[in-house]
């Protein structure tokens, strides 16, 4: 008697004709999931500590090739950003990638401790501190958010030996500063000068292009300004009446420097025109262009014209200063000046010239030897030299405000214009430009050689390359001092007779000697005499000494890195954008390409760019707007899952702009947690799998040779490679579709996605594989994974596609998203342990020290010079399924028509819409008739279901139908009496389906699959499945 039988008469309570849900529950194969959907809040310190001790033992490995990965420093002044999140997480994809490739990777973390961020957060509440007591502050901010950001920097799970960290206030660090400005100033290319530089007066300091921001929002008073002409020289005298009155016309948006007024430009070559103002019979002189706005400003007056002139007859010309008039006796003239940065097209076509306050003014001040009066303090104040209506007001509103009151008579039109206008970065506020002494580096000296190093840099992505190269060949100077207190001196003594600089290069090795032993604070607490040694001052006299700082521009040639970069080891920069921060993220990258002339015959370098964060609506985070959001407070809202962060950043693109807020996140969130439930499932049906047991069953070959879970891998990666025979006699279309897709995606990642930080698209590529797994394979594969007998060999191909694709997204996905795969790895460990033959295998502390390892040894996989790690090795040897596109071209043509079939069939009302599985209780027939019997349709239902003649239920097209049973045949319907036909035309092929639907009693009950007839107990395919149970039982 069978089994079955007896079985069902035990169970009188068992119906046929209804669906007992749970009767045969216990005889399914149930997965078992490892995880839960939702990532658990659990302490990683154990994982972290693994991965750092395995990075720090890599490191000493000297057999291996070296990738140097410099660490452009955060600034220590605060809590860290979003900013801060995404550039690191960038930085240590990178780091694990080239850890996993077999590279010994020197990444050493460093902070910026020095600088106005710093120390105007010492002293916020203490702006008069003295310099010793800001710099003992400063310091103190600058180690507590070193020691915070470390410490949040490990919570994120970046990888580096955080024993061994830079920052720049380090004594070694400072030490080679002065040894970098010694060398440059020997090779002229460090020089002060008093030039013209922007000048922030809230911070009291110069600062350096790249530290500007330009406010776009800005609102400044625009003012045109006549002024009344004294000197009409030779060509326009004989053109006006003796006695006329007449003027030009100057337009300025910063009014405060008109009281520093020493000259009016012109075009020599521009057209002017001469105006005459009825009834006043005044005359005005503008530019051509400008003759209709002028006719506007004027009520009651009419303008007409009266000659035109061309610029140069504006030599020999001088005017009233507009201010300066009222304090002297008589009239204070200046001249009518050509010059070349004069354009018509903008303003009045004569230029108001403060050479202390512009760049061309101050060019067009020393070319013709103009008075340089500095009448604006540092605080930006006007001096006593200002007048007594100005002497001590601020240039902003209350001295604007006076000038615009002294020069009442004299303005023709008033209002106000909102424009771009450069800020200092740090303190939000509007910088001015001031003539200064300050110190200079020569970059128009160095530019050739820049760009020609520039030109072996490898940029990612290439279109931020071009941008550059403008920036690198114009820009003739770079301004490396500063005014402040917290930062490395500029060791140069000054002569108190003339100011003059003293560099002496003994003196300053004598300095950085010094300061490489006890740091930089002796320079500001000691008095001349302590700090300059007796033998100096003979060869100096007596000096004072300059308290300008210098702090940038020499990280690269700093240690660690001074030694490597004479190397031709791979070199990676990661930078943020420049097309962002204008002039300030330019500035910093051009900073240290400029330092690549010293190592130009290095290879291998290359700079990675980044954009920088903004909320939602892409507006650029402020406190002040509200829209900060911290990394703490993503991270707290998804139960602390760094990786949900990590897929964030990775999926940033490398944009100008990457927008991030909970709708961001809580999206990516959702792609994470379909990849972990993806994960899962397969985990989960893996409970029962022995994947040694399959590699015999696949070869043949005795497993006991193997050493280490590497090995395994690549063993059945090999064992079900195309041209194996276990893939051809074992492997359906399905699953080969499957390899095929994860063939690509490996290739994609190993050649590609990584190598061109191209990690978005290759996040995409997962999801797509995910997305192919999850509708077409499990869909398909479900049945049999749940309801065959476990021993199956369709089932166990089913899940050794399951444990390969798991490996495989497990290394792909490692540097990415390391936590979540370190737990899929776990998951995988436990489910080893429960077979006893893979007790001998070695599996490694920690997934990233397993695939990085080289224990693998296959020729065959990978060329002979390259690095050859068991991430690379394994993933090489499957790469060979992507050329096998033919299954997976099938399977997705197919589905494409299975889809189509089922639009088509709801449309008609044959099938319901909702029902997961539609087809599930008809008989499905398929006619095709192409107008060519090759077509590609007809190739892949041949591959699908070989058999074109016979009612197929098991075969692979009747699995990715769903479907009870499948028939296909090329030609016209035979038959007509089918109560529901389906036709469609799909790539321009006529496809006919008829649908022959099923009874209830056709369906077993154990495993709800549909039959040609009547089931008066369980399927066979049940009947054996439950036989294998009870004998497993009864062992």
């Amino acid at each position: 008697m069978r089994w079955t039988s007896k079985f069902l008469r035990a169970s009188p309570l068992y119906r046929f004709d209804i669906r007992n849900k749970g009767f045969f529950s216990g005889t399914i194969n149930n997965p078992v999931f490892p995880f839960t959907i939702h990532p658990t809040r659990k302490p990683q310190h154990k994982l972290m500590l693994s991965w750092c001790e395995f990075f720090k033992l890599r490191a000493k490995d000297v057999t291996l090739p070296e990738f140097i990965l410099h660490d452009g420093p955060p600034y220590a002044n605060g809590c860290l950003h979003v900013g801060h999140a995404l550039n690191k997480f960038l930085k240590d994809i990178i780091v694990r990638y080239k850890l996993l490739s077999g590279y010994c990777v020197n990444f050493i973390p460093g902070w910026d401790c020095h600088g106005l961020p710093i120390e105007l957060k010492a002293v916020e509440n203490q702006p008069d501190c003295s310099p010793r007591e800001t710099r003992q502050k400063a310091s103190a901010v600058a180690r507590r958010f070193v020691d915070l950001q470390k410490s949040s920097f490990i919570d994120w799970g970046v990888i580096a030996d955080w024993s061994e960290y830079y920052t720049t206030m380090d004594r070694v660090f400072e030490q080679t500063e002065l040894e970098v400005f010694s060398t440059l100033h020997a090779k002229g290319l460090i020089y002060r000068d008093r030039l013209p530089v922007h000048w922030s007066y809230a911070a009291r300091t110069a600062l350096a292009e790249s530290e500007l921001e330009y406010n776009s929002e800005h609102v400044s008073p625009s003012v045109y300004i006549r002024i009344r002409m004294h000197d009409l020289g030779t060509r326009l005298a004989h053109k006006l009446p003796a006695s006329a009155a007449v003027y030009g016309v100057v337009w300025t948006t910063t009014p405060w420097t008109v009281p520093s007024n020493e000259a009016v430009a012109y075009d020599p070559n521009a057209s002017y025109i001469l105006l005459k103002a009825s009834p006043s019979n005044d005359f005005y002189i503008v530019s051509n262009r400008f003759v209709e706005q002028l006719n506007s400003m004027f009520c009651g007056l009419h303008l007409s014209k009266v000659d035109e002139i061309l610029g140069a007859d504006l030599a020999q010309c001088s005017y009233v200063h507009p201010i300066r008039c009222r304090w002297k006796n008589g009239f204070l003239t200046r001249p009518f000046l050509p010059s070349t940065h004069v354009i018509d097209s903008k303003g009045t076509g004569l230029v108001h010239c403060a050479p202390c306050h512009g760049k061309e003014d101050f060019i067009v001040g020393q070319q013709f030897s103009l008075p340089m009066r500095q009448i604006v303090d540092e605080t930006g104040h006007f001096t006593s030299d200002a007048g007594t209506d100005l002497s001590g007001l601020p240039i902003t509103q209350t001295g604007t405000n006076k000038v615009l009151e002294l020069l009442q008579s004299a303005i023709l039109h008033l209002e106000t214009v909102k424009h771009s206008y450069p800020y200092d970065w740090r303190t939000k506020t509007p910088v001015i430009i001031r003539l200064s002494d300050q110190w200079f580096l020569d970059t128009a000296i160095i530019s050739n050689a820049t760009l020609e190093a520039y030109q072996s840099v490898v940029v990612i992505p290439p279109n931020q390359k071009p941008s550059m190269f403008p920036f690198i060949s114009s820009r003739p100077r770079w301004c490396l001092s500063r005014q402040r207190a917290w930062g490395v001196p500029i060791p140069v003594l000054l002569r108190k007779q003339n100011n003059q600089p003293i560099v002496d290069h003994e003196f300053i090795h004598h300095i950085s000697q010094r300061m490489g032993q006890t740091g930089s604070d002796f320079w500001f607490n000691e008095s001349v005499e302590e700090l300059v040694p007796q033998c100096f001052w003979k060869k100096v006299g007596y000096t004072f000494l300059c308290d300008a700082c210098m702090t940038l521009g020499s990280i690269l040639l700093n240690s660690p890195w001074k030694s490597s970069l004479q190397s031709t080891r791979a070199f990676c920069l990661i930078m943020v954008s420049p097309s962002i921060r204008g002039y300030q993220r330019y500035g910093r990258i051009r900073r240290l390409v400029r330092q690549w002339r010293v190592v130009v015959e290095c290879s291998g370098r290359s700079v990675v760019v980044h954009g920088l964060t903004a909320d939602s609506d892409g507006r650029k985070m402020s406190k002040s707007v509200g829209n900060v959001i911290s990394p703490k407070d993503l991270l707290e809202r998804h139960d602390g899952c760094v990786d949900i962060l990590r897929h964030w950043a990775a999926c940033s693109a490398l944009d100008s702009v990457t927008t991030v807020g909970h709708k961001e996140v809580d999206q990516h969130a959702a792609r994470y947690k379909a990849l972990r439930n993806s994960l899962r499932f397969m985990l989960g049906n893996l409970s029962d799998f022995q994947p040694l047991n399959q590699l015999y069953t696949l070869t043949g070959c005795a497993t006991s040779g193997l050493s280490n879970m590497n090995d395994l891998v690549l063993q059945l990666i090999k064992a079900t490679c195309p041209s194996s025979l276990a893939s051809s006699t074992s492997l359906g279309v399905l699953d080969r579709a499957v390899l095929c897709w994860l063939g690509r995606l490996v290739q994609g990642a190993v050649h590609i996605y990584y190598p061109n930080c191209r990690f978005s698209t290759l996040l995409s590529e997962v999801d797509q594989l995910v997305s192919r797994l999850s509708s077409i394979y499990v869909t398909a594969m479900k049945d049999s994974l749940y309801c065959d007998p476990i021993a199956n060999p369709s089932r166990r191909v089913a899940q050794t596609v399951f444990w390969l694709t798991t490996e495989c997204l497990k290394a792909v996905l490692a540097p990415i998203l390391p936590y979540l795969m370190e737990e899929v790895d776990e998951a995988s460990r436990k489910i080893a342990s429960m077979d006893h033959a893979m007790a001998p295998l070695t599996f490694g502390r920690s997934l990233l020290e397993r695939y990085a390892g080289h224990t693998l040894s296959d020729s065959d996989t990978l060329p002979p010079k390259s690095v050859k790690s068991d991430w690379l090795v394994c993933l090489t040897a499957m790469q060979n399924w992507s050329h096998y596109t033919e299954y997976a071209d099938a399977v997705e043509l197919v589905y494409a028509l299975y889809l189509a079939i089922l639009n088509e069939a709801n449309t008609q009302s044959v099938i319901s819409s909702s029902s997961v599985n539609p087809l599930s209780k008809f008989h499905v027939e398929i006619y095709v008739n192409p107008s060519n019997l090759d077509s590609k349709l007809i190739r892949s239902l041949r591959l699908l279901q070989p058999g074109t003649s016979e009612v197929n239920s098991h075969s692979d097209l009747c699995k990715l139908l769903r479907a009870a049973s499948v028939y296909w045949l090329t030609g016209q319907l035979r038959r007509s009496d089918s109560p529901a036909i389906v036709q469609l035309q799909f790539q321009d092929t006529v496809v006919l389906v008829s649908l022959r639907a099923t009874t209830a009693d056709c369906q077993c009950p154990r495993c709800l699959r549909f039959t040609r007839i009547p089931q008066l107990h369980l399927c066979s395919r049940c009947v054996d499945a439950l036989a294998v149970r009870t004998e497993c039982t009864s062992v």
